[in-house]
C-alpha cells in the first residue's frame, strides 16, 4: 500500500483546460477573406431589378385573375341569353349580382387600358 501511494504522487494531475484557447494565438491567427467583386455588385445592383420583377408577376397573376373572372361573366351571359331565347327558366338572383359583374368588366377595362399604356411608353 505504501507503494500505491508512492506511484499516486509521482503522477502529477493534470488540470483540464477545456476549449481554452490562448489570446495570443488568436491574435496570430491570420484570416483570409475573398470577394467576388461580380457576385457583390450583382447583388448590390440587384435589387431595384427583383423588385421590378416582383411587380411584374404580381400584375401578371392579377390580370390572369381578371381574364377568368371577365371569361366566366361572358358564360354566364351568354347561358342567360340562350335560356331567354330558347324559352328556358329565368335566371334565378344572377340578376342581382350583374352590377357586381359589370364593376368587374370596368375595372378589367381600366386594367387592359393601363397595361396599354404601360406597353407604349
Amino acid at each position: 500500500m505504501a507503494a500505491d501511494k508512492a506511484e499516486d504522487a509521482a503522477i502529477p494531475a493534470a488540470a483540464p483546460r477545456g476549449r481554452y484557447v490562448s489570446k495570443r494565438v488568436l491574435k496570430n491567427k491570420a484570416v483570409a477573406v475573398t470577394f467576388n467583386e461580380k457576385s457583390l455588385s450583382d447583388f448590390v445592383s440587384g435589387f431595384h431589378k427583383r423588385k421590378k420583377k416582383r411587380r411584374k408577376e404580381a400584375e401578371k397573376k392579377q390580370g390572369e385573375a381578371l381574364r377568368r373572372k371577365l371569361l366566366e361573366l361572358r358564360k354566364k351571359r351568354r347561358l342567360e341569353k340562350e335560356l331567354a331565347l330558347f324559352g328556358g327558366a329565368p335566371p334565378t338572383a344572377e340578376g342581382e349580382a350583374d352590377v357586381n359583374d359589370e364593376e368587374d368588366v370596368s375595372q378589367m377595362h381600366r386594367f387592359l387600358v393601363q397595361q396599354r399604356m404601360i406597353m407604349v411608353t
